[in-house]
């Protein structure tokens, strides 16, 4: 993974100091559990960071471009995302996810687990998608139809007889 660092030695021990921050980060997939979301463009991240004591704050916004694939209807379809980040970094070595060293921190770890948060497991290209035919597996929201095919469990097989034959004696009562 690539890095994004960024000296905040003179936050350090400084509270109320602050530092502006634009950057365009060198994120181009999140490879999730289930697919893999590409970034059409480079996430672009503005905000503060601002001295605390012996930690600094990151306090910004994170936009990105998503490109991910319909979990119903598979086609590819691009989101835009905007994230608050509000993010403490701390310097090493404490438990802290995101520390300090050497003067400077990373803003690439933050911006990655934003991001995945905030990327569905089960990404839908539209809340009403109709997804694929499960029969003859058209996508149904281009084309939608009725396929007329009828499966029939093995073992109910038996009474495919029965329910015709229950048909034709109600036709017999109602015609006599």
């Amino acid at each position: 993974m690539t890095s994004y660092l960024v000296d905040v030695s003179s936050l350090l021990g400084s509270p109320g100091s602050r530092s502006e921050v634009d950057a365009e980060l060198e994120v181009h997939e999140l490879v999730l559990r289930t697919q893999t979301a590409i970034m059409l463009a480079k996430p672009r991240l503005v905000g503060v960071i601002e001295g605390v004591g012996a930690a600094v704050r990151l306090r910004a916004e994170l936009t990105a471009v998503i490109e991910q694939q319909c979990g119903r209807c598979l086609e590819t379809f691009a989101t835009e995302v905007l994230i608050p980040l509000d993010e403490l970094y701390v310097k090493k070595p404490a438990p802290e996810p995101f520390p300090i060293a050497e003067g400077k921190i990373d803003l690439i770890p933050a911006a990655v687990q934003a991001l995945l948060m905030e990327v569905p497991l089960k990404p839908l290209c539209d809340s009403l998608c109709a997804g694929l035919c499960p029969v003859c597996g058209k996508n149904l929201n281009l084309e939608p139809h009725e396929c007329k095919k009828e499966t029939i469990d093995d073992r109910m097989s038996g009474l495919t007889g029965l329910r015709e034959a229950l048909e034709e004696e109600r036709k017999r009562k109602s015609s006599s």
